[in-house]
């Protein structure tokens, strides 16, 4: 959905801290055409809070951060394997103060449906459909 709003002109970089995802990720992209309306997607091996504090402010219009759930939902065999191997380490306040120093539009942080995860953070949940099996959250810049 990033390289489709961003358009062809436009820049997403995904950071992967898992080598065994990152490795998969930026194969599958590499050769998966998106179209002419969508920007190639940059896959980064990096740890989030290395990548952010190397990143000038206001660097990127919105940080997202699509962490894997705490309590995983149930997934097809092969999105298991991937849980294996991925970072189950909770996004930490210091890591979103980054991304709120690099965001220049927004911040938002992606939760299971009855994760404390978003409250954790001081974040308050988008409303959204009952019928949502997850909740975001999102916070303004620093300057914002």
């Amino acid at each position: 959905m990033a390289a489709r709003a961003v358009g062809p002109s436009g820049r997403v970089v995904g950071l992967e801290k898992s080598l065994a995802i990152y490795a998969v990720m930026s194969e599958g992209l590499a050769a998966y055409d998106a179209g002419p309306r969508s920007a190639r997607i940059e896959v980064v091996h990096a740890d989030a809070a290395a990548y952010l504090a190397r990143q000038p402010d206001k660097s990127f219009d919105v940080v997202v951060f699509d962490p894997m759930f705490e309590k995983p939902a149930k997934a097809q065999p092969s999105f298991e394997v991937l849980r294996r191997f991925a970072e189950h380490a909770p996004l930490t306040p210091e890591v979103l103060a980054e991304a709120r120093r690099v965001a220049r539009r927004l911040v938002a942080v992606k939760a299971g449906k009855y994760s404390e995860e978003l409250v954790r953070l001081g974040l308050t949940p988008v409303p959204l459909s009952r019928y949502a099996s997850v909740s975001w959250g999102r916070v303004a810049p620093v300057g914002g």
